[in-house]
């Protein structure tokens, strides 16, 4: 006993669709499915570039904030502290900079001051 998909060597319906219905509106339906699903990654795809510019610009933004703190310290003229509250000053203001650079990630690669 055969049935005439196995006579004309066609593959069967998938399950769920009949065989008077044809293959066509479950492709017609997967393409729409398949649009719908394209559409959201090209959403997903430029809020991702969106997220990286931002936030590439505010790395920019950290890098120039402590380059001017680098700066600021390469032009101070402090040598051994005369009185404790020059060393409290120039402690606390090594532990700032220590600070900001562990706050800018662990990727960002600054030369500490002396």
């Amino acid at each position: 006993m055969t049935d005439k998909a196995t006579e004309n060597h066609q593959p069967s319906p998938p399950m769920g669709v009949s065989s008077s219905e044809g293959l066509g509106p479950l492709v017609d339906r997967l393409k729409s499915e398949r649009a719908v699903q394209d559409a959201a990654i090209a959403c997903l795809r430029a809020d991702l570039r969106e997220c990286a510019t931002v936030r590439d610009a505010e790395i920019e933004r950290l890098r120039r904030a402590l380059h001017d703190i680098a700066e600021e310290w390469a032009g101070a003229e402090c040598g051994e502290p005369v009185h404790a509250q020059e060393a409290y000053a120039i402690g606390l203001a090594k532990r700032m900079y220590a600070l900001a650079v562990e706050g800018m990630g662990p990727n960002v690669r600054v030369k500490p001051p002396a």
